[in-house]
């Protein structure tokens, strides 16, 4: 027997099972995520006033939170199941014309306030060298949601059903005459953001922490 006719007849079930793995958790238990939004505009103001104290005409805070799927097939066999969240913050500031960014994993005060000193430090280099000084126009806060419209959301999809997709993706090659490797993969991205871009030194805060889903 031929290694692809092997491989076609033992490991079609052996596929399968090998995604048979724990649920993921994608998102941020309810309690977590609701323990970050009340923290977020405390969070938001030490970044700010500690940038607006150390010079900064502009500042902006995030906290982004980042979730990945990936599975790869290869004719009738799952080669690889990834998955992968990620939690953190930025600071972005601009002082004498020039930016300033440090972004880092830590949600917390004391790490939100290391990063705006770094980030300032950054921009005051950038300063000393930079031709033409950056300049921001002036405009009304805007505060609004925004929700890219997604007509299935691939994380809710169980990754048992996207395995037996691509083992069918490569079957179909398979029995139409292919004689090579038949490969086939399927990755899933999504992030979701809290962002207040304010300027540095107004009274005007308003804090709306938004969210944006992004799959592909």
């Amino acid at each position: 027997m031929k290694r692809r006719q092997f491989l076609r007849q033992t490991s079609s079930a052996a596929g399968l099972a090998a995604v048979s793995l724990p649920s993921v958790p994608w998102s941020l238990r309810a309690e977590e995520a609701a323990a970050i939004r009340a923290r977020f505009p405390a969070l938001a103001d030490a970044a700010l006033n500690k940038a607006t104290a150390l010079g900064a005409s502009f500042a902006d805070f995030h906290i982004m939170q980042t979730d990945s799927e990936s599975l790869s097939a290869r004719e009738a066999m799952i080669r690889g199941v990834a998955a992968h969240t990620s939690l953190g913050c930025s600071v972005r500031v601009l002082i004498d014309g020039a930016w300033g960014f440090a972004a880092g994993p830590e949600v917390n005060e004391k790490a939100v306030l290391g990063l705006t000193e770094t980030a300032v430090a950054i921009a005051r280099e950038q300063a000393g060298w930079q031709s033409a000084p950056v300049e921001i126009e002036t405009l009304p806060a805007h505060v609004d949601t925004w929700r890219l419209p997604i007509v299935e959301d691939p994380f809710t999809i169980p990754i048992e059903e996207k395995a037996e997709r691509l083992l069918q993706i490569n079957k179909i090659a398979l029995d139409k005459g292919a004689t090579f490797a038949v490969p086939s993969c399927v990755r899933s991205v999504r992030a979701s953001g809290s962002p207040t871009p304010l300027e540095a030194g107004s009274s005007n805060r308003g804090y709306a922490p938004t969210r944006v889903s992004m799959s592909r």
